[in-house]
């Protein structure tokens, strides 16, 4: 396939926004950057240098609008190596309990692939919310790109700020500093080299909203011309050597040989798809006459797509699309028809990126989570913060934090608790150590719990030691966060204006306290409603 690819390094934010951004004064980016941007982007360097175009006259409509040229999404470019990141297959799935924290060396399994036995574990869960992978020889590396949030402030009256005047706006961009791979491919290499790369050459670019504001600016480097060029690489299925096997594996194997000849489509962007009817469609078995809907097993997830149109000024219409990473296992005799589709898409506004395939891209029943790549961005703020903006922007920082502990919060306990509890002490006792933990909580000193279990009389301390929370003992694990527990599943710190809020000791142990608490809440309704149903 003829390519330009080039390489985008983001100067300041970029705010690509979508069509579900939450709240009306806030606008959430997308984590890409788009083709329909980028298309946009080389049409204002193409008008710039030659004055207004016609889209339905040539060469105009052959660059840009008739799907002889086709502007895909830059995704992520590894921080060593420059190979371009593609979208994590939403068929990658992981024991429940050790999603919140994928530590190198952990296992995926490809539920597309074939199905692991999981009689004596928790359901399976997708791991985290890395959204890109580069696969490789000895695993895969999971990324995900780094948002830059920061609140605006717009007045109509510059000396007076109050709620009849001023709104307050939170833009969520992706952060300055990160580089992305673009590629634009065409059947005709012409229009790539001589009309499209020049134009790339120019340096220089304004992407998605807010210009003016301090968003957009990007730079365009190391543009090539490829005639070849592969947007994955095609992964061999795995066939083990019948000899080394035993007759029970030999029999396994013959029992899932059409599942393993199955034809692994993964969407590599969102797709618009529709149906014999002509109705936009979450279905892609109508892809391919004859198939039906009990021969596919999908991994799929839905999203809204919009857009809007910088020449009208207004919005294009909103289309609901099978989201990037949806993994669709056909049956194997369909391969050969399927590869066929990969070089020119499939669906709707393939012109803009959207409707990108692979075809067998990963083949794996398991992979290895190797180290994620080092990080690239380090925000670059324009110029120092006075003490004022610097000590508001932390406050900033802070309270947002606070926001995210308390959400974060509610789906560990749901996480933990889930696993389910038994032998618990009675709901008096429970009750006992939930308020050594709230008194930890107030004071932010985690050893009012250590107390409490040492100053536990000899019967009191056995009850607690039959206690169980999924597999583990209650009481090691209320210890273990009472002495310094992990808090990765609070994520990411936020940071205003270049400023990242702190998690200094005394948040960290209020934090902690809390989460023993809120579990030990659970503990202890499900003790009484034991009790309750004892007693009736």
């Amino acid at each position: 396939m003829n390519a330009l690819t080039f390489r985008i390094r983001l100067l300041e934010p970029v705010l690509l926004g979508q069509a579900e951004s939450g709240e009306p004064n806030s606008r959430v980016s997308l984590n890409y950057l788009s083709g329909s941007a980028i298309r946009g982007a080389v049409i204002a360097q193409y008008i710039k240098e030659n004055g207004e175009i016609d889209a339905g006259t040539s060469p105009a409509s052959d660059l840009f609008f008739n799907g002889q040229v086709r502007y895909l999404n830059a995704y992520p470019a590894h921080p060593e190596t420059g190979v371009r990141a593609l979208p994590r297959p939403l068929s990658w799935l992981l024991p429940k309990d050790e999603a919140s924290d994928l530590a190198p060396g952990t296992s995926l399994y490809d539920f597309a692939i074939a199905i692991p036995d999981w009689s004596k574990q928790e359901p399976p869960k997708p791991p985290g919310k890395d959204n890109y992978c580069w696969i490789d020889q000895k695993g895969v590396q999971l990324i995900k790109p780094t948002m830059h949030i920061m609140v605006h402030n717009t007045s109509t009256d510059a000396n007076r700020k109050d709620q009849d005047s001023s709104n307050v706006f939170r833009y969520e961009s992706i952060a300055p500093g990160q580089e992305f791979i673009g590629v634009i491919v065409a059947e005709d290499s012409d229009l790539l080299q001589k009309r499209i790369q020049p134009l790339l050459q120019k340096g220089g670019w304004n992407l998605g909203g807010a210009h003016t504001g301090g968003y957009g600016r990007v730079q365009i480097d190391q543009v090539a011309f490829s005639a070849n060029w592969k947007e994955y690489d095609e992964e061999k299925k795995e066939e083990p050597d019948p000899k080394d096997m035993s007759f029970e594996d030999l029999e396994a194997m013959f029992a899932q040989a059409e599942l393993k000849d199955a034809a692994i489509l993964t969407c590599l962007s969102d797709v618009i798809w529709r149906n014999g009817d002509g109705q936009i469609s979450a279905d892609l078995a109508g892809l391919i006459e004859g198939v039906k809907p009990d021969e596919i097993e999908a991994f799929r997830r839905t999203n809204v797509t919009g857009g809007f149109n910088r020449k009208w000024g207004l919005p294009l219409p909103q289309a609901l699309t099978i989201e990037a990473g949806t993994v669709m296992a056909f049956p194997g005799k369909y391969y050969e028809t399927l590869r066929e589709m990969v070089d020119a898409g499939i669906g709707e506004r393939r012109v803009e990126g959207y409707g990108r395939i692979a075809v067998n891209w990963h083949t794996k029943t398991e992979r290895i989570v190797q180290s994620p790549p080092p990080p690239q961005v380090a925000v670059q703020l324009p110029e120092r913060l006075t003490p004022i903006s610097e000590a508001l922007a932390k406050w900033m920082a802070q309270r947002q934090l606070e926001n995210q502990i308390e959400m974060k919060l509610v789906e560990q306990v749901h996480t933990l608790t889930g696993r389910g509890f038994r032998s618990l002490p009675a709901a008096s006792q429970l009750s006992q150590a939930r308020l050594a933990a709230r008194r930890a909580w107030y004071k932010g000193d985690l050893r009012e719990v250590l107390t409490f279990f040492e100053k536990q009389s000899d019967l009191s301390q056995r009850k607690w030691q039959d206690a169980r929370m999924g597999g583990d003992k209650l009481r090691n694990w209320i210890e273990q966060q009472a002495k310094g527990g992990n808090l990765n599943w609070v994520g990411e710190m936020p940071t205003v204006a270049g400023v990242k809020a702190p998690m200094d000791l005394e948040l960290r142990q209020r934090t902690l306290a809390r989460l023993i608490e809120d579990v030990l809440r659970q503990a202890v309704r499900f003790a009484k409603k034991q009790r309750e149903g004892g007693n009736s």
